[in-house]
This record gives structure tokens, sequence and C-alpha cells, in this order.
């Protein structure tokens, strides 16, 4: 192993374990704030830290960003693959476990192979279908938890958001694949344009004065940690080591999400919850066998 790929995999397991507490932090912030507030603080840190770096790699040129169209593109994606995105998970996570509300969002692999057949005109295969299968059917298993009654007592709408978030982050990843505009620009134009909505919203209904000095370390660890260093992070990884190898190891990450949870939340892991996931990654992976596609370069 080359020196540069041993970086690339040290960048990359920073981003997963980081990436794996995401869901417990945001539990635990939404207990004392308002989603949309953790959205605006988290976006606005994270699209200043991509300025940074972009700025420090030479980024931030006319021809790196490029004309006013690949502007509004960026802007309109990143609204929907971030802005809608991470509003509907964190609603979700606001109303369920939240190893049940990652589980179902990682539904989002599946929504891209979907999403690039319908968009990209891509070939259904067998795999593509059965892999969407696999993915369904554990997203059934982790939301009934071995008993159909389950899904009917449980909180539908945290189940519905959780889901609108997976077709949010699929259909902006498939339709991001086919456009031809500096990816980490925009990233920073998507955080960017999420961060400023958010701001706007939260303003306006005045939850701003919810931030207190009791709070302020986990946001800051949301915004700074979890999402501006792990994505700078990743975009590292995939610079130094192979996209595909690479990309897959995120796969890793719900893994980390279940282990954080039950530490820090004392959820339970529940035979059901891993038993889907189990069946939504092997999806995952009978997906990518034989083919050096990876459709997560940026999740």
């Amino acid at each position: 192993m080359t020196e540069k790929s041993k970086t690339a995999y040290i960048y990359a397991a920073i981003t997963v374990v980081l990436w794996g507490t995401l869901a417990t932090v945001s539990k635990v912030l939404l207990e004392s704030l308002d989603a949309m507030l953790v959205l605006a603080f988290t976006c606005d840190v994270s699209a200043g830290v991509l300025f940074i770096f972009n700025l420090v790699r030479g980024n931030i040129k006319r021809e790196k960003i490029g004309s006013i169209k690949n502007i509004l593109k960026m802007s309109c994606l990143g609204f929907i693959g971030f802005f809608l995105y991470n509003l509907f998970y964190l609603m979700g996570i606001d109303l369920l476990p939240s190893q049940q509300a990652m589980i179902i969002n990682y539904l989002w692999p599946a929504m891209i192979i979907v999403f690039s057949c319908i968009f990209l005109k891509e070939d259904i295969t067998v795999k593509k279908v059965t892999a969407v299968i696999l993915s369904f059917v554990g997203i059934i298993v982790v939301a009934i938890n071995g008993n159909v009654e389950t899904l009917l007592k449980s909180n539908i709408k945290g189940v519905c958001f959780c889901l609108c978030a997976s077709v949010c982050y699929g259909f902006y990843a498939a339709l991001n694949k086919k456009q031809k505009y500096n990816k980490e620009i925009a990233m920073m134009f998507a955080f960017g344009v999420a961060g400023i909505t958010a701001t706007v919203i939260s303003i306006a209904k005045g939850s701003i004065s919810q931030i207190s000095a009791d709070v302020l370390p986990g946001l800051i660890y949301d915004a700074l940690v979890v999402n501006a260093v792990a994505y700078t992070s990743w975009m590292l990884a995939l610079e130094y080591g192979n996209t595909a190898v690479i990309s897959n190891l995120a796969y890793l990450t719900p893994f980390i999400s279940l282990v954080a949870a039950n530490i820090v939340l004392n959820e339970k892991i529940s035979v059901y919850s891993f038993a889907g996931l189990f069946m939504i990654i092997l999806g995952i992976v009978v997906q990518l066998l034989g083919t050096r596609k990876n459709y997560i370069v940026e999740k």
C-alpha cells in the first residue's frame, strides 16, 4: 500500500466515524432545539469552512465556479440534496429512535438507482432490481420491528419524513452525477443555499433565541466536526484514493451509528434493526458487484 493510499484510508476512516455520530448528536440537539435552527447553524458553518477549503485550493476562480447557469444548477440541486434532505432527516430523527430513523434514511442508495434509471436512462438490470427490492424489504423489517401492529402504533409521520429524505438525496445524487461542474464548489454552494434558507426561516420563526450556552457545544460539534470536517476529509479521501473503493467505505457508517446510539442514548440495538440494515447493505453490495461505478462520492 502506497503512502497516498494510506492517507486516503485515514481520511475515509475519520469521515465514517464522524458521520456515524450524526444521528445520535442530532437526536440530542433536537431535544432542545428546532430542526430548522439546527440545520441553519450546521449548514452556515459548513459552508464557511468549505469556502476556506476551496479558497486554499484555488477553486474560487471564475473558471472553477463556472457560469451563472452552473451556479443556478448547483444551488437548485443543493436545495434539494442538502436543505430538503437534511430537514426531512432531522424531522424524522426528532420523532423516531435515532437507529430507526438512520436505517430508514439509508434507502437513499436504492433511490439513486431508481432515479438514475429514470433521468440518466441507465439500464434496468436484474442486479439493480434485486438491490432495490432488498433495500425496501430491509426498510419494512425495521419499520414493523417484527410485528405488523408495530407499524400502526409507530410514528408514521417520522417514517415518512425519513423516506422523503432518502428520496430527496437519491434525486439529488442521480442528477448531480451528470453535471460537469467542480463538485467541491458545488458542495459549498449546496451548504450555502441550505444554510441561508434555514437561517431566514429560523429568524422569521424567532427560534434563534433557542441557542444557549448549554446547546452551543453540541451545535459546534455537529456543524464543525460532523459536517464541515467530515465532508472535507471525505473529499480528500476521494482525491488521494481509489474513488470506487473509498466510496464504498461509507456503507460502514450505519453500523457506527448503531453503536453510538447504544452508548450515548442507551438505545437497545434491535435484532430487527440489525437484520433490516443487513438487507439494505446486502442490496448495495449486490448492486456494486461486477461494477466500478459508485453512487456516493459526496455522501
